[in-house]
């Protein structure tokens, strides 16, 4: 009772220090909270924290007690400062770990934001209420959220009773609303994006009104891919240029691929850029039809994950999507990279501008802000004629090797960060540029091998502590259509694709599994080397690759119909050959057209088709039943079609009928002549089948090839 009363004798004191005391124990209970979500982080210092920071509060509950049984105002003030101290160090510890936790899990995502838009090019409708009664197009694959499944939603929740037209392709939808053989469709909210590329609906997209949008975030439930760090490691890094600075529901096409492995144990590394026109089976087309890799972000990163693994069989253990808008942010965060830029050029600035606002950067050791760090990832074109300077030296090839770059110099300025603010600063940045389907954990769980990084390499470079082998792919540009006729897909446009050597490919695959360890190395017999010639090392990938270029349906049109099927018989291809009506433009037995057109991957032919002009009907002008020129509507006085007839019976017609005549003549000398249609008629400004009692007062203009004359050559004696 004595003690009791020893401490109450002085309310006003007690009530402080028991707030105070109060407020010691939430503060270390949060540090603590804190502490224990870095599991796998040096277990026994975060064991150790934590046992301490329960000894200073339980010191500080004896100090508190002494201090109100003395009473004496010195003491009490002692123990309160010495409580908000604590109050304040170890709320500011708490605080800092969980902002850090915190701001490495915004890079962490297990969320998609899905957009889909209904969208129209005739109609004037402006809401999705006052729809017209036209059909609305919808992809047909199920398993699409924004083309599929969210559209049904839509329909459904808004009782639309227009017609749906399911439709295999995206191409085809936008094809169709070109057509106008539907009125409106459905499509990803991104769909400039994704087909900005594509020539052919380059008009369409400008023209299509978007008049509904709706938006549908779907949380994915991850499972942990890794039971341990410890093991090699792959990832996938993809490189977004989007129109947004935030990489949250983004959209995207995958301008750049980096399929890199990761040996802890020997702290090497491989990295390989994938150029975005690579030429690969895209795992979420139908039959995984072959496109450039670009294309198979339209349907996702998990999408171009597969493509990838597929293509290169290498399992992919993570995928990091990173936005290059964010990397002027990040590298202005840590003041800027050093980069031996390797020529000098200029590029247009983050917002897309040239002008006054262009980008320049110089050749040689340089230390890049952001926009210049950013102008670097992006250059890939000679912009000489813009801002006065630059080079052939780049394409996609340079621009993902300048990548590299970039991110080895980040990687350098990361690991000399001391300061609390900047890495604040940084995560902020990168939270907003980054993400991953990595979960929060197991990034963490990554700390050992970036202490063991930081600790090899001693605050110099990073390839000091990690060896980094660069990969390449060697393979050759073709302009290849788009198109499958086995089910009838693709854009049918005529694009640029790049395709890799088989033997590259199994080189640089050989080099990334032994990384892996799923693969021994093969010893080198043979070694040369001059001391008088700097030693080069060789680039994996990289070199000539005897090999056939890729199979493309040629053009039949200069092609007899012999040599077509011989061809057709040849190479296993049923054929059809149709004999179509000639005007005169051809030569009888010609090949006019064909299907699929030229160009298309032979791999995605199942049967070629080729029209034929047929013999032209000789022109017969009937004996009409009267004087054409005494009245309208007298039989067989219908004006012919001339065209493709000889000049010998435009001159019978013209004897026959007192008209106004007027005949052009295309001489031998003009670059028009085609001395096939010597003497024939190319062409009339009246239509066949025109009463000719109606031409009294016209003028019929007859355009004809002059006659060519073989010259004999001079013999020399």
């Amino acid at each position: 009772m004595k003690f009791a009363k020893r401490i109450a004798r002085n309310k006003p004191k007690l009530i402080t220090i028991l707030i105070t005391y109060i407020l010691s124990i939430v503060a270390t209970l949060y540090a603590i909270a804190a502490i224990s979500l870095w599991e796998n982080m040096e277990n026994i210092i975060r064991f150790a924290l934590s046992v301490g920071l329960l000894i200073i509060l339980a010191s500080l509950f004896s100090f508190s007690i002494k201090a109100l049984l003395k009473g004496k105002f010195k003491a009490f003030i002692i123990v309160f400062v010495m409580s908000l101290f604590h109050i304040v160090l170890v709320g500011t510890l708490g605080y800092s770990l969980n902002k850090v936790y915190n701001s490495i899990g915004g890079i962490s995502t297990n969320e998609i934001t899905y957009s889909t838009s209904l969208v129209t090019i005739k109609s004037d409708s402006d809401s999705i209420d006052k729809l017209s009664s036209g059909e609305i197009g919808i992809y047909s694959n199920n398993n699409s959220v924004d083309g599929f499944e969210m559209p049904i939603e839509v329909v459904s929740e808004r009782n639309l009773e227009n017609e749906i037209v399911y439709i295999d392709d995206y191409f085809e939808i936008i094809r169709k609303l070109q057509d106008e053989e539907i009125t409106y469709a459905f499509l990803p909210s991104n769909f400039q994006i994704f087909f900005s590329e594509i020539e052919e609906f380059e008009e369409t997209l400008k023209n299509i009104r978007i008049i509904h949008t709706e938006e549908k975030t779907v949380t994915i439930e991850r499972e942990k891919r890794r039971s341990n760090v410890n093991e090699p490691i792959t990832f996938l890094l993809i490189g977004v240029d989007s129109r947004s600075e935030n990489i949250k529901g983004s959209s995207f096409n995958g301008d750049a691929l980096m399929l890199i492995t990761f040996n802890p144990q020997t702290l090497n590394a491989t990295m390989l850029s994938i150029p975005r026109d690579t030429y690969m089976p895209i795992a979420c087309f139908s039959g995984q039809r072959k496109n450039k890799v670009t294309h198979s972000a339209w349907y996702g990163e998990d999408c171009v994950r597969q493509t990838v693994e597929n293509f290169f069989d290498i399992e992919v253990d993570y995928t990091v999507k990173m936005n290059f808008k964010g990397v002027v942010d990040i590298v202005d965060a840590v003041g800027g990279i050093e980069v031996e830029v390797p020529y000098s050029f200029c590029e247009q600035n983050s917002k897309g501008q040239f002008g006054d606002d262009t980008i320049f950067v110089m050749e040689g050791l340089q230390k890049l802000n952001g926009e210049q760090a950013l102008a670097l990832t992006r250059n890939r074109k000679n912009n000489t004629l813009k801002c006065g300077y630059g080079t052939n030296a780049t394409n996609d090839f340079v621009r993902g090797e300048n990548q590299q770059l970039v991110l080895k110099a980040l990687l350098n300025e990361f690991q000399k960060i001391r300061n609390i603010n900047t890495i604040y600063d940084l995560l902020d940045k990168i939270s907003n540029t980054m993400e991953t389907d990595m979960q929060t954990n197991e990034i963490l769980a990554f700390y050992n091998i970036f202490k063991d990084v930081i600790l090899y390499s001693k605050g110099n470079e990073v390839e000091d502590a990690i060896t980094i082998k660069k990969l390449f792919l060697s393979g050759y540009d073709q302009y290849i259509v788009d198109y499958s006729q086995i089910n009838n897909q693709g854009t049918r446009s005529n694009l640029y694709n790049f395709i890799p050597y088989q033997g590259s490919i199994n080189d640089v695959v050989e080099m990334m599994k032994i990384n892996l360890g799923i693969k021994e190395s093969a010893l080198y017999k043979e070694f040369s080397f001059n001391v008088n010639e700097p030693y080069e090392e060789k680039t994996i990938g990289r070199g000539n690759y005897n090999e056939n270029k890729i199979k493309l349906l040629p053009s039949f049109a200069t092609y007899t119909i012999e040599q077509f099927e011989n061809y057709a018989q040849v190479n296993g291809k049923p054929f059809e050959i149709n004999y179509v009506e000639n005007s005169g433009q051809y030569q009888v037995g010609q090949i006019v057209s064909q299907f699929p057109s030229a160009g298309v991957d032979f791999e995605y032919v199942s049967r070629i088709t080729i029209n034929v002009a047929k013999e032209r009907e000789q022109v017969i002008i009937e004996e009409p039943a009267g004087d054409c020129l005494s009245a309208p509507g007298i039989s067989g006085c219908e004006f012919p079609n001339l065209v493709g007839a000889s000049v010998s019976e435009y001159l019978k017609l013209k004897e026959k009928y007192n008209l106004n005549w007027l005949q052009i003549v295309i001489g031998t000398e003009d670059e028009n002549y085609d001395k096939e249609k010597s003497l024939q008629i190319i062409s009339q400004n009246i239509d066949p089948g025109t009463d000719i009692y109606t031409l009294l007062d016209e003028t019929i203009v007859i355009t004809y090839m002059d006659e060519w004359i073989e010259e004999e050559e001079e013999t020399l004696e």
